[in-house]
């Protein structure tokens, strides 16, 4: 269900949302949540993490759950990409979330930028 990616030698969890029903979309939400609390509680306060959303929409179930898991994750996440088409119902999530998590997260339209700057210091 979640998967790691490596890019410039650090890794990085991925999660690809894409074709996925609503029900799928929760549960790797809430697997994502207790991976990050596991590791978090292992040490790990330094987890980079990218988030495929690309050509889907977010119901707002899914909105809801992520912007509070995010507040019992965030300390642990060094940065987090999100990858998205933009459209007004996503830019206004985007910008909740961001404010939410304190900027340590920032959206993108291709996969490659996205693993350029989380892994940029």
């Amino acid at each position: 269900m979640l998967n790691f990616v490596r890019h410039q030698n650090k890794k990085i969890i991925y999660l690809d949302f894409r074709r996925l029903s609503e029900a799928e979309m929760l549960e790797k939400v809430n697997a994502f949540r207790d991976l990050v609390l596991q590791l978090g509680d292992a040490g790990n306060r330094d987890l980079l993490f990218l988030a495929n959303f690309q050509n889907e929409s977010v119901p707002p179930s899914v909105a809801k759950t992520v912007i509070e898991m995010s507040k019992t994750t965030k300390s642990f996440i060094r940065r987090g990409a999100i990858i998205s088409d933009v459209n007004i119902a996503k830019r206004i999530l985007m910008k909740t979330y961001t404010a939410i998590t304190g900027g340590r997260r920032k959206f993108f339209q291709t996969e490659e930028e996205a693993k350029d700057w989380l892994v940029s210091d």
